[in-house]
C-alpha cells in the first residue's frame, strides 16, 4: 500500500497478469530463471540432468560427488554405490569392492575378505574361520582357501598360523591337549603319553 512505483521481479521469480501482485512468485525447486521482470512461470526452466535448484533460483548447480539429483535436492548415494561430480545417478560398485553411503569411489576389499557381484556391497565379507586369502579385490568366497593341517585362522585372515606346543588345531582355533596327552609346535594332533608317564592339560611333553 502507498507505493508510487512497482518493483521489477528479480531472477528466479515472476508475477503474472492481470492479478495485482504484492510480491513475486518463486520458481519452484528443480527449475530456474535468469530473467528479470518475468510475467509467467513459463520462464522457469527445468534444471538439466545432473543439476538441481531450490525454490527461487536463477541458476541450477551440480550435485557433488557421492550424491545424485532429484531436481530439487541432492541425495546421498546408498551404500554399495558411488557417483562423481555432476553425476546423474549412482553406480553399483564392481565385484571385489564396496562403499559406504555418500561415496565418490568404491574401496577394494582387503586380503581375507571378498564382495560378490551383482549385489552392491556396503562392506566386504570375511573369509570364515579356518580359511584364508591373500588376494585383494576378491569377488568370490572361492578365494578363501582352507588352512593346511596343523594351522588355523580366525575369520577374515590373510594367512593361517601354527598352533603352539600343547595344543592342536580345529581350523578356526587351537585347543589344549587333554591331560595325559601332549603335542609339539605345528602338531596336528595330541599324542598319548607313554606308559609310566603323565601330563597335565596343554602339555608339550610328558613327565
Amino acid at each position: 500500500a502507498g507505493s508510487s512505483t512497482c518493483q521489477t521481479c528479480g531472477a528466479g521469480t515472476y508475477a503474472s497478469a492481470p492479478i495485482a501482485a504484492s510480491s513475486c512468485i518463486e520458481c519452484v525447486a528443480g527449475t530456474h530463471s535468469n530473467a528479470t521482470g518475468a510475467a509467467s512461470s513459463a520462464t522457469c526452466m527445468e534444471c538439466a540432468a545432473g543439476s538441481y535448484s531450490t525454490a527461487g533460483s536463477s541458476t541450477c548447480g551440480p550435485c557433488g560427488a557421492g550424491t545424485y539429483p532429484t531436481g530439487s535436492s541432492c541425495i546421498e548415494c546408498a551404500p554399495g554405490t558411488y557417483s562423481t561430480v555432476n553425476g546423474t545417478t549412482c553406480f553399483e560398485c564392481a565385484a571385489g569392492s564396496y562403499s559406504t553411503a555418500g561415496s565418490s569411489t568404491c574401496q577394494t576389499c582387503g586380503a581375507g575378505t571378498y564382495a560378490s557381484a551383482p549385489i552392491a556391497a556396503s562392506s566386504c565379507i570375511e573369509c570364515v574361520a579356518g580359511t584364508h586369502s591373500n588376494a585383494t579385490g576378491a569377488a568370490s568366497s572361492a578365494t578363501c582357501m582352507e588352512c593346511a593341517a596343523g594351522s588355523y585362522s580366525t575369520a577374515g585372515s590373510s594367512t593361517c598360523g601354527p598352533c603352539g606346543a600343547g595344543t592342536y588345531p580345529t581350523g578356526s582355533s587351537c585347543i589344549e591337549c587333554a591331560p595325559g596327552t601332549y603335542s609339539t609346535v605345528n602338531g596336528t594332533t595330541c599324542f598319548e603319553c607313554a606308559a609310566g608317564s603323565y601330563s597335565t592339560a596343554g602339555s608339550s611333553t610328558c613327565q
